[in-house]
């Protein structure tokens, strides 16, 4: 069985794999329609892992907030 990953190991991944893409998409031949599109759809891949870190961050946080606000009441 394998060993899931961490988030840390995923987002390290993720962050190579995009740079192995971006060294790829530099060098491909900057004519036509291609280009411009691949690195569109690179870049918008980079946004949607960004907003959704932000976002499940953003939960979190709330979460320690809610468990931080419950467990108040027991100790006073």
């Amino acid at each position: 069985m394998a060993q899931e990953k961490s988030l840390a190991d995923q987002l390290v991944f993720f962050m190579r794999m995009r740079d192995e893409a971006s060294a790829k998409i530099d060098a491909m031949s900057h004519e036509g329609d291609v280009w411009p599109q691949i690195g569109m759809m690179l870049e918008q891949q980079e946004r949607m892992v960004r907003d959704a870190l932000f976002q499940a961050t953003m939960t979190a946080e709330r979460l320690g907030r809610l468990a931080q606000a419950v467990q108040q009441p027991e100790e006073a």
